[in-house]
């Protein structure tokens, strides 16, 4: 009963000019696209009602999304373009193999949900219908995703698209939920995102195939009293030679 955290981040997004907007060229973009999205304010229903607006600020745009009656926003973001990317991959440049052969047939899977927007396989409404895998790597516990090995996708990932080039609320979804489980194996609990720091490194074409990375870094605080995670992610675009190049981190 509790809408997905990366529908709202998109929706933020699909109201900013030449990312949502169809008739907005999306070559006017200046890539960095940096997102800063701040979450557990207000709760939200499955069902509520909801304003989404975005304005211009002195760093690029700010947007907001307000459940009606509620005196907090739920989800509020900050987008900036083309400005030097924050040093925020400090983790993953760690952890990301270079290319497909060095996680190939070393994947466990992970359980999925029935009704979530980004695994849920008895959704009535469209989703993802991703499948998270855990990699013992030398670096720790990692979780993949993926996304254009299977033609399946098209109806699913790929359904989320514009102009030919994939909506960041798939990407955005997709990663939050991978780094959420990068977390789960280091607290050994679920939760809820808070705070998501994002680098847009250019567009995605719906023929390119992804590999999403996620790791859980830091834990603090009790589960009986209040525990926090941190984690870090990416997706990576894998080409024809298996190599790796990062699109999002």
């Amino acid at each position: 009963g509790i809408p997905h955290g990366g529908i709202g981040m998109g929706e933020i997004m699909e109201l900013i000019p030449g990312i949502g907007h169809a008739e907005t060229d999306q070559n006017d973009v200046q890539y960095p696209v940096i997102c800063r999205f701040r979450m557990g304010g207000s709760e939200a229903r499955v069902g509520d009602r909801m304003a989404i607006r975005t304005a211009p600020s002195d760093a690029g745009i700010s947007g907001r999304i307000s459940v009606e009656g509620a005196d907090i926003p739920y989800i509020t973001g900050d987008i900036a373009f083309g400005d030097e990317v924050a040093e925020i991959d400090e983790y993953t440049r760690d952890y990301v193999p270079s290319g497909y052969s060095q996680i190939k047939d070393k994947l466990d899977h992970i359980p999925h949900y029935l009704n979530c927007f980004v695994c849920g396989v008895d959704r009535k409404a469209l989703g993802l219908k991703r499948r998270f895998h855990l990699w013992k790597s030398p670096h720790g516990n990692v979780v993949c995703a993926f996304a254009g090995f299977s033609d399946e996708d098209n109806d699913t990932f790929y359904r989320f698209e514009r102009s030919g080039f994939i909506h960041p609320m798939a990407l955005l979804a997709v990663l939050d939920e991978t780094m959420g489980w990068g977390g789960f194996f280091a607290s050994a609990n679920g939760g809820v995102s808070v705070r998501l720091n994002y680098n847009l490194l250019r567009k995605i074409g719906i023929n390119e195939k992804l590999v999403f990375f996620g790791r859980g870094e830091k834990v603090m605080g009790r589960i009986d009293k209040r525990m926090m995670f941190w984690a870090s992610g990416c997706g990576v675009v894998m080409h024809d030679d298996g190599s790796f190049e990062k699109v999002i981190e």
